[in-house]
């Protein structure tokens, strides 16, 4: 049960009762909240939408995900009242993975720290992935990199992890992914869908460790992050040519170091907008005279309207691997 009276934003008097559905009758309910990725396939949806209520998508998935998973809510797709996602034109802005603000600070490493002599032999890459072969073709451009440089991959896809933490969650978190991160020199940040905006926890969790994060997404990772902190896939014209840099970045401490550098002197608040309970209750107040309609979720949260197809994202960036999976082209995850 969410406790309102800690929402900070909240007026006196404007507080809100959140109950599972399973437990009351939804027609009680001034608003319905329908998690898209989490719904089960086997519920019972409501039939009936009465027009004092409210019904509300709330989704923190990729579009793909929410709608490989949503096989029962066809009825209800043009139903939806307003929006809580990561989505920048949601009627709610929610993202679980926070809001990231960087800024230049004074450097608190003296200059000359050698932070390539750190890392273990011939620990070049890692990528930990949980899923494998997912239709985004993110491990086939992984095994076009190997052809030409070490990565070491565990997980869904590789070896097992020795990190139990992570072997059960497969969470980025815990001092023992953090020891294993540490060891390498690139950490490949790798999303599984290519969404604008989508962002998962990956790259945050690269900045407890002295490590370089190779990022491949369709977020705006330069307006999040300082654009020498980071390497990203698209500004390179293959696989091989990103496997070249690195290579020369493994080969010269001093062009290693800086970029480790720069990364320190750059520090990186996550801005929480609050939890999510806390601003639907606070929208509902809001609005809690005014229509709202949503024409169709399924069009707001399309996958054609939000993301790339892997053929649009690896255009340009990794044609051999088109070439070589022409399942690629036209697709959505």
């Amino acid at each position: 049960m969410h406790d309102f009276r800690q929402c900070p934003d909240l007026e006196d008097g404007r507080l809100c009762s959140y109950i599972p559905a399973h437990n009351s009758s939804c027609e009680e309910c001034d608003a319905l909240l329908f998690r898209g990725f989490h719904l089960d396939p086997n519920v019972t949806l409501p039939r009936r939408h009465p027009a004092y209520q409210k019904w509300i998508f709330f989704e923190t998935e990729s579009p793909q995900r929410t709608w490989s998973h949503l096989k029962n809510a066809k009825s209800i797709w043009n139903e939806f009242n307003f929006t809580v996602t990561y989505a920048p034109n949601a009627d709610v802005q929610y993202s679980r993975f926070h809001t990231l603000q960087c800024k230049r600070v004074p450097q608190q490493t003296v200059a000359d720290t050698d932070y390539a002599s750190t890392k273990q032999k011939n620990a070049t890459a890692l990528w930990l992935v949980s899923n494998c072969n997912d239709t985004s073709g993110r491990e086939l451009y992984v095994n076009e990199l190997r052809k030409y440089l070490p990565v070491d991959v565990y997980g869904g896809c590789g070896l097992p992890l020795p990190c139990q933490q992570f072997r059960r969650e497969f969470k980025l978190r815990g001092g023992c992914v953090r020891r294993l991160m540490s060891r390498y020199k690139f950490y490949l940040s790798f999303e599984s869908s290519f969404c604008d905006g989508y962002l998962t926890e990956k790259i945050w969790k690269t900045f407890r460790v002295n490590v370089i994060p190779v990022v491949m997404g369709n977020a705006d990772y330069r307006g999040l992050l300082s654009p020498d902190t980071f390497i990203d896939v698209r500004d390179f014209g293959s696989p091989k040519d990103l496997a070249d840099y690195l290579h020369y970045l493994d080969e010269n401490d001093d062009a290693y170091n800086a970029i480790i550098h720069n990364r320190k002197s750059v520090k990186c608040l996550k801005v929480f907008p609050g939890p999510p309970h806390c601003l639907v209750c606070q929208h509902l107040h809001e609005f809690r005279e005014k229509r709202e309609v949503l024409a169709d979720v399924a069009d707001f949260w399309s996958p054609s309207r939000r993301c790339s197809t892997p053929g649009e994202f690896f255009k340009g960036i990794a044609e051999d691997v088109l070439k070589e999976n022409p399942q690629l082209r036209g697709r959505y995850v």
